[in-house]
């Protein structure tokens, strides 16, 4: 029922937290775009649906509700 890309993700965030790049006690944040510069391209699809984003999750939420953005 899941993207292929939703796979990769539990191994990007293990790695991010490996590397120092991300602590798990810090939640992440879902913007509503992948890109500032371009904020119409790519979108977040909760955005795009109800005009919100998912605000900031902590990691195992982030996954859970992430939309690929």
């Amino acid at each position: 029922p899941y993207t292929p890309g939703s796979t990769i993700k539990p191994i990007m965030l293990a790695a991010a937290v490996t590397e120092g790049r991300h602590d798990l006690a810090h939640p992440i944040e879902c913007t509503g775009m992948f890109d500032p510069q371009h904020p119409d391209k790519m979108r977040c699809w909760i955005f795009k649906r109800f005009h919100r984003t998912h605000e900031f999750e902590d990691a195992s939420d982030a996954i859970m509700h992430s939309c690929n953005i």
